[in-house]
């Protein structure tokens, strides 16, 4: 708060110093123009000479600028030329020189992914790596290695890796069955976007910020993960395991999450919006605060889940299970409930403005102040008026 005080500080002054600047300088102008237009000697008013006297012959302040404002003004253009052309210079060699480190980087990392493919296929055909003991050396080696060059490559040839790895069958998403396990992998804050990482165990893995837009975790496991405020927007995690995984404030943006288990996991204010958890498994999952804007929940289990204040405005809810789950304070706006099963649920003070609870099971759920304004609560089955009477009916 201090530093943006100081910066606002600094700015003021330079504003107020250009202004005052900028006035005095006007001042002297007109001092000038008005000194210029009643005295002879500045050249600038125009006096005759009477033809019968001799006038004097002195050099007046305008003779003087003539003599000396031009070579001044071709030399200071001279010279703002030359900085702006020293500017250019530095920018083409600046540029040039990001070029080159970018090349040589880009051969580095090609290199490093060329020595690790042969020094695995040397593994694989001296070693018989792939008929190794669990508790072999030779398989210690693999992990290392491979963890090792993941860090240094780029998403394109950790592509590469990751398909070595599966075409070798060094890999499965099976835990405890991969012969080169990938499990407990330390990838915090690695650039992964597009990563094609499917049928692979990285369970217990730490992907703490990582960004993985668009990649492709479908059928893989991720079961136990760190998976805090990564960025998943339009990944691919279609029957992926990410049970009991950590998924604090994570980006799922229009993520692909059908028939996913997400069982216990923590979800607390992840985005979620518009994601497909079709048939997804949610039983016990914590929610608090997440957004799940016109995400589609049809059919999915969230049975027993924490939904306090989530936003599930304009959800597709249809057929889901939603048995002994909190959705206390949630947002349910237009959300479609219809034919889900809410039996036990907490919805105290939740919002179902404008809501489809046609066929809705509400056998013993908590109705405690929820809004049911233009909401077709007459349509929901098993609801008493007891409970009616508790909440907010317009």
């Amino acid at each position: 708060m201090q530093q943006k005080q100081r910066l606002w500080q600094q700015r003021y002054f330079i504003l107020s110093t250009c202004i005052l600047t900028c006035m005095l300088g006007l001042v002297l102008i007109g001092y000038l123009l008005y000194l210029g237009y009643h005295s002879e000697w500045t050249g600038f008013s125009v006096s005759a000479c009477p033809s019968n006297q001799q006038c004097s012959s002195n050099k007046t302040l305008w003779d003087w600028l003539q003599l000396f404002v031009v070579p001044l003004t071709l030399t200071g253009a001279g010279l703002w030329f030359s900085q702006v052309q020293k500017k250019t210079e530095l920018d083409v060699a600046q540029k040039q020189k990001e070029s080159e480190q970018s090349i040589a980087l880009d051969k580095q990392r090609e290199d490093l992914l060329q020595a690790y493919l042969d020094r695995m296929s040397d593994l694989l055909l001296e070693k018989d790596l792939r008929h190794a003991a669990l508790d072999a050396e030779v398989r210690k080696v693999a992990r290392v290695r491979t963890l090792t060059v993941l860090g240094q490559l780029d998403a394109p040839r950790i592509n590469h890796v990751f398909s070595f790895l599966r075409e070798a069958q060094l890999v499965s998403s099976k835990p405890g069955e991969s012969i080169v396990s990938l499990s407990q992998a330390d990838m915090k804050s690695m650039d992964l976007k597009g990563v094609k990482a499917h049928n692979i165990d990285f369970s217990g893995a730490n992907l703490y910020k990582a960004d993985l837009r668009g990649a492709d975790f479908s059928k893989a496991t991720l079961c136990g993960a760190n998976l805090r405020e990564a960025n998943l927007c339009e990944a691919n995690l279609r029957e992926a395991d990410i049970s009991r995984a950590f998924l604090y404030k994570i980006n799922l943006y229009k993520s692909d999450l059908r028939e996913a288990n997400l069982s216990k996991t923590d979800l607390r204010e992840a985005d979620i919006s518009r994601a497909n958890l079709y048939k997804a498994n949610l039983r016990e999952t914590f929610l608090l605060k997440a957004n799940l804007y016109e995400a589609d929940l049809h059919r999915a289990n969230l049975s027993e889940a924490n939904l306090s204040e989530a936003n599930l405005s304009k959800t597709d809810l249809s057929r889901t299970n939603l048995t002994k789950a909190n959705l206390s304070k949630a947002d349910l706006i237009s959300a479609n409930l219809s034919r889900g099963d809410l039996s036990g649920a907490d919805l105290s003070k939740a919002d179902f403005s404008g809501a489809n609870l046609s066929g809705a099971n509400l056998s013993g759920a908590t109705l405690n102040e929820a809004i049911l304004n233009k909401a077709n609560i007459q349509q929901a089955l098993n609801i008493t008026e007891e409970q009616l009477k508790k909440a907010k009916v317009y």
